[in-house]
C-alpha cells in the first residue's frame, strides 16, 4: 500500500514538474516575442557603426553614398520586426520610410560639400610668406572666361603675388580663352626644363587648399604662367 502510494506521489510530482516547465517555456516564448532577436540587434549595431564611420572617414560621394546605402539595407529587417510594428503592414511601411528619412538626414549633413575657390585672409598671408622667398620671379596670371569664381580667385592670386614682389607680366589679370581642353583647377605652366619652382608653387597652393597641376610649356618670354580654370566639381 505504501509502495503504491509512493509511486503515485512520484508520478504526480513528475506531472506537476512537466506542467511547470511547459508553463515556463510558454512564458519565455511569449516574452521573446516582445523583444528583438539577437540577429536584429546585430543589424542595428552594424547600421550604427556605419553611421559613426560617416563622421570620421574621408568624405567623398562614393564613400558616403556606400555607407548610406548599406545603412538602409541593414535597417529594413530590424525596423519591420520591432514588437509594436510587425503587427501591422501600414506600420512597417511607415517605420521603414522613417528609417530611410533618418538616414537621408545623416547623409545630407555629411555629404561632401564642394569647396569654394576662395582664399581666406589667413590663406593669403600663408601663401604670400612662401612666395616671398622667390620674389622677382616672372609670372603671368590668367583665368578662363565665363567663370566668376575663377575670376575672383585669379584676382586674389594677383594681389598675393604682387605683395610677394613677384614680377607679374602683364601687370593685370588676363582672361584666357581656352582653345583646347578646359583647365581643371589651376595649371602652372613653365618654360625651363627641370625647373623646381613649379612644384614648389604647386605645394604652396596645396598648403592653402588649392589644387594645381604643372605642365612644361616651352613658350619664350615667360618663366611661370598661372592659369585658373574651369573645375566642374570645384575640388581645388
Amino acid at each position: 500500500m505504501d509502495k503504491q502510494w509512493g509511486r503515485e506521489g512520484r508520478s504526480a510530482r513528475r506531472e506537476q514538474a512537466r506542467a511547470l516547465a511547459k508553463e515556463f517555456m510558454q512564458k519565455a516564448q511569449s516574452g521573446n516575442e516582445d523583444k528583438l532577436s539577437r540577429w536584429d540587434l546585430a543589424l542595428f549595431c552594424l547600421a550604427a557603426v556605419l553611421g559613426f564611420l560617416i563622421f570620421v572617414i574621408d568624405k567623398t560621394p562614393t564613400t558616403v553614398g556606400m555607407c548610406l546605402f548599406f545603412m538602409c539595407v541593414l535597417l529594413v529587417h530590424p525596423v519591420i520586426n520591432l514588437p509594436w510594428i510587425r503587427e501591422s503592414g501600414a506600420r512597417k511601411v511607415t517605420a521603414t520610410l522613417c528609417a530611410f528619412g533618418l538616414v537621408g538626414v545623416i547623409g545630407y549633413g555629411n555629404w561632401p560639400k564642394p569647396a569654394t575657390r576662395h582664399l581666406s585672409g589667413g590663406d593669403e598671408m600663408t601663401l604670400q610668406v612662401e612666395l616671398e622667398k622667390y620674389k622677382s620671379t616672372e609670372v603671368s596670371i590668367s583665368y578662363v572666361a565665363n567663370d566668376m569664381e575663377a575670376s575672383e580667385l585669379a584676382n586674389q592670386l594677383y594681389l598675393v603675388f604682387d605683395h610677394a614682389l613677384w614680377n607679374i607680366k602683364p601687370r593685370m589679370v588676363t582672361t584666357l580663352i581656352s582653345g583646347g581642353s578646359p583647365i581643371v583647377g589651376i595649371r602652372i605652366s613653365y618654360t625651363k626644363e627641370h625647373d623646381p619652382l613649379p612644384d614648389i608653387l604647386k605645394n604652396a597652393f596645396k598648403d592653402v587648399g588649392l589644387k594645381a597641376e604643372t605642365e612644361y610649356l616651352p613658350i619664350p618670354g615667360m618663366q611661370i604662367a598661372v592659369e585658373v580654370g574651369v573645375d566642374p566639381n570645384h575640388h581645388l
